[in-house]
């Protein structure tokens, strides 16, 4: 993990655990609450104004979960759990996680945030594979620029033969807020801006599956995840949550272009060659409130022993995610190319995009088997259950502007594939997916 970052405020609490044979338990009987405010009256700022930066030939050759990024971030708050579990059969391992008050994170921004730092491909765009293995699974290569961001999760990852057994015990309400506090504006007042003077080149997925190479301008942020990611591996799995509530509130400009003033980025010779899942995208977003669960299957060996069933069992009250947007939003790139046309080249579900969003909620579900196909030793168990309403609202009271070209984008092969630019005013959905590869 290669991280450049600039934060005006961040708070956390984490519990993590990445080793096997053991029986670990976290007990918090009482409340967790965190939160962060940043309100200084100046500006979180990544890299030279007018100069700008950029990441030049960022690359990841090979693995799972690696991830390069720089972001300015202006109040940051997060409660979450993570197992890594990388026993190689090492016998099987418990985790546990008992919260018994509750779980709030807040997060406000009032000052301006600013990421200068772009993707200039003076040797190379940033790349994704070419090892060869097809082992190139859930990796990022991002910059970003963020005005609040709250989060509540769980994560999960399994590998080498690994057998955890997971438990995730959360019997109070769940509060994320990007947005709310005392002396706030609204989850981000401040303006946010993304400054891509380099432009965005070159990038480059060239196989594997669920990667991800990205530019983002985010005003506000709020999400609750639970996730799994397993490969080669068994994961027993019981995630157990009460009512929750997801809110995000932006009155910031939030704004992606080349110079702070509307001048286009090139988004020039995007490419996915192979694989499942992965994108290429450049988006503004004003106010993002998401819960979520997933699971993810990968093999990696070749002679991967064949997995014992999977169970995975998710049981929550009430759902309830909501996103306001007050502040303009703008997102100036061209896929008009220079060199290469924006290109898909094979594989399916990938997809190449610009956007900009006013605001959005969400509640999803999604299974992704990248296994090529592998059969359990016995019938896997994997349910998600919602006991009351799933409620998703979003508001937008700004103006959205996309101002974009394709030229000539060009998907030769697939299946499900996309190349897109939208302006998006305000979207909720709630949404279950499955795909087997």
């Amino acid at each position: 993990m290669i991280k450049a970052a600039l934060l005006g405020a961040t708070a956390a609490f984490a519990a993590t655990a990445a080793h096997a044979q053991v029986a670990d338990t976290w007990t918090i009987t009482g409340a967790v609450a965190v939160s962060a405010t940043n309100d200084t009256g100046g500006t979180v700022s990544l890299g030279t104004a007018g100069n700008g930066g950029s990441i030049d030939s960022a690359t990841i050759v090979d693995g799972i979960h690696n991830s390069i990024s720089a972001a300015a971030v202006g109040a940051s708050a997060s409660s979450s759990f993570t197992v890594n579990d990388l026993s190689v059969g090492a016998g099987a391992a418990t985790f546990n996680v008992v919260l018994g008050g509750g779980v709030s994170a807040t997060a406000v921004n009032n000052d301006a945030v600013t990421n200068n730092t772009g993707f200039a491909a003076t040797n190379n765009g940033p790349t994704i594979g070419g090892a060869g293995t097809g082992i190139d699974n859930g990796n990022s290569i991002s910059v970003a620029a963020v005005g609040a961001s709250a989060s509540v999760s769980s994560n999960v990852t399994a590998a080498g033969g690994a057998t955890p057994t997971v438990t995730y015990n959360e019997t109070g309400a769940v509060t994320v807020n990007a947005g709310g506090g005392a002396g706030s504006d609204g989850g981000n007042a401040g303006a946010v801006s993304l400054i891509l003077a380099g432009g965005f080149n070159a990038p480059n997925i060239i196989e594997g599956n669920g990667n991800s190479i990205s530019a983002a301008a985010v005003g506000a942020s709020a999400s609750f995840g639970l996730s799994s990611t397993v490969i080669d591996s068994t994961v027993t799995g019981t995630y157990t949550a009460g009512d929750i509530a997801v809110t995000s509130t932006n009155s910031g400009a939030v704004s992606v272009s080349a110079d702070g003033a509307g001048g286009q980025v090139s988004l020039d010779s995007a490419q996915i060659q192979a694989g499942s899942g992965n994108s290429i995208s450049l988006a503004a977003v004003g106010a993002s409130s998401s819960a979520s669960y997933s699971e993810t299957y990968y093999s990696v060996a070749a002679t991967a022993a064949v997995p014992s069933a999977q169970t995975n069992v998710v049981t929550l009250n009430s759902v309830t995610a909501t996103a306001y947007n007050t502040g303009a939003v703008s997102n100036s790139t061209d896929m008009t190319a220079s060199n290469n046309n924006p290109t898909i080249a094979l594989g399916s579900n990938n997809s190449i995009s610009v956007a900009g969003v006013g605001a959005s909620a969400s509640f999803s579900g999604t299974s992704s088997d990248y296994t090529a196909g592998f059969t359990p030793a016995a019938a896997s168990t994997n349910g998600l259950t919602v006991t009351a309403n799933v409620t998703a609202t979003a508001y937008n009271a700004a103006a959205v502007t996309v101002n974009s070209a394709i030229t000539n984008p060009t998907i030769s092969a697939g299946t499900s594939n996309s190349i897109s630019a939208a302006a998006v005013g305000a979207s909720a959905s709630q949404s279950f997916s499955n795909f087997v590869k």
